[in-house]
């Protein structure tokens, strides 16, 4: 076999990568193929039936992606929006304190206080300043009761120009939440079952019903 190491470089420089050329795809479509045949009599007009089948719905599928469907129109949903009542409830503690954290994290106006903050927290505890786990930790923690009253000490300042999510976000959100059962969200409607909205299921999953297939 050694004769190889000579032949499959001259073959790769005349027909290009192997990769391109192997029988491997063939062989994966007649698993396909294979799988097509309802009746061991007629193999090859199972497989021919089939294989047309599925061309024609490709086509149509592509030939009615534009078309516009009797029913609903589409634009309702687009807005998301609850489909239940609200069901009032208060929060308090650590759950309100990471959800907070959690908003603060994906609002692009509040990157320049994280870094302020990490460089605060390193200044006062100097000793754990490479640590960057616990000051990770302690960021977390902190950062909510922090950046309210930097915000509230930057108003504070004549001429100060700060933006009003920022302003809104920094005080806190209310501890009254509202609980839906139900939303509509992309197009999709999202139900949560009893047992979902009352934690008796550690691990749960959402009922999807799209509303357009496309």
């Amino acid at each position: 076999m050694v004769h190889l190491t000579v032949h499959l470089v001259r073959e790769v420089e005349l027909c290009g990568p192997i990769c391109f050329r192997w029988m491997y795809p063939f062989e994966r479509y007649m698993k396909v193929c294979k799988g097509y045949v309802r009746s061991k009599r007629h193999p090859e007009g199972c497989i021919a039936e089939c294989y047309i089948a599925e061309e024609a719905i490709d086509f149509l599928a592509e030939l009615l992606l534009d078309d516009k469907t009797v029913g609903i129109p589409k634009e309702k949903y687009i807005v998301d929006k609850p489909t239940s009542g609200a069901t009032v409830e208060s929060v308090y503690g650590k759950e309100f304190q990471q959800a907070h954290l959690c908003v603060l994290q994906n609002t692009d106006e509040f990157r320049s206080y994280f870094l302020e903050h990490m460089e605060h927290l390193k200044r006062e505890f100097p000793k754990y300043k490479k640590n960057k786990k616990w000051l990770l930790d302690k960021q977390n923690k902190t950062f909510g009761q922090w950046v309210k009253e930097r915000v509230e000490s930057q108003l504070a300042e004549p001429g100060c120009d700060i933006p009003e999510i920022v302003r809104w976000l920094a005080d806190k959100p209310s501890n009254e939440v509202p609980k839906f059962s139900g939303y509509q969200i992309g197009g999709c409607n999202i139900t949560l079952s009893f047992a979902m909205i009352f934690g008796r299921h550690k691990a749960v999953g959402f009922i999807w019903l799209p509303k357009h297939l496309k």
